[in-house]
Order: C-alpha cells, then sequence, then structure tokens
C-alpha cells in the first residue's frame, strides 16, 4: 500500500502509529481521491481519528517524565566507568527527548490540521445545504 501524498500544508500521520478501522477508511479515501488530492470526511470518522491522534500526543506527554530521567541520567560515582556512562546515556536521551518532543508537535500539528479540515467540510457541507434549499425554493 503506498502512502498518500498530503494536501498543502497538512503533516503526513506517522502510519503504523494510530491504528484502527477509521484510519484505515481515511487512508483508503485518501489513496481513492485521485489526482486531486484531498479526504471526503465522515464527521465521525474524523472525530474518531482525532480522539486517536490525541491519545497519542497524551500517551507520549506521559512518557516525557521516563525520557527526561534517561536525558538528565546522573552518574552513580566519581570514577571513568560511571563517567562513560552517563556520557552515552545523556546524549541518547537528549537525542529520545527531542525526538519524543518533536513527535508531540508534529501529533498537535496534526491534531490542528484535521480539525481544521473537520471545519472546512462542514462549513462547505453547510453552504452546499443552504444552496440546495435556495435552489428548491425553500421546499428541501
Amino acid at each position: 500500500m503506498s502512502t498518500p501524498e498530503p494536501a498543502q500544508g497538512m503533516p503526513m500521520p506517522m502510519m503504523g502509529v494510530a491504528s484502527g478501522a477509521a484510519v484505515g477508511s481515511f487512508i483508503a479515501e485518501a489513496n481513492a481521491s485521485g489526482n486531486g488530492g484531498g479526504y471526503r470526511f465522515d464527521p465521525e470518522e474524523i472525530d474518531n481519528v482525532i480522539r486517536q491522534w490525541e491519545q497519542l500526543r497524551d500517551d507520549l506527554e506521559k512518557d516525557l517524565i521516563q525520557v527526561e530521567k534517561v536525558a538528565n541520567v546522573d552518574k552513580p560515582a566519581e570514577e571513568p566507568a560511571s563517567t562513560m556512562f552517563v556520557g552515552s546515556a545523556g546524549q541518547s536521551g537528549q537525542a529520545l527527548l527531542e525526538q519524543t518532543n518533536a513527535m508531540i508537535n508534529h501529533c498537535n500539528e496534526y491534531i490542528k490540521a484535521l480539525k481544521n479540515a473537520k471545519g472546512v467540510t462542514e462549513a462547505t457541507d453547510e453552504q452546499a445545504a443552504d444552496d440546495a434549499r435556495q435552489s428548491g425554493n425553500g421546499m428541501l
């Protein structure tokens, strides 16, 4: 299965992290959208996808407590082996901390993009319904 190209300004999801029927349906719609790009949203599906991304973000934020411990590890004693260990662990921990923060930022941006897209879709649907009512002289 190929990964869909993101719509202009939308970050790519971290494929394989968020899963479930809603995400699969969402991706299938994106793949089927053709050369024009874009997504078709069902309000319940997009709400479910948003909740999954929010849960992922919340889990990553909880992980930060442990990540910060690794990043700020202190040597147990003043001896060469401890100093060498802290040097390696601290560098790895800092990289993990930076990556975790980047993933949280990615989740926040993706959630924001999904909510914006949902708002645009709802506004478009509302406008289409208004247009249909007006063209039907209030018969709809």
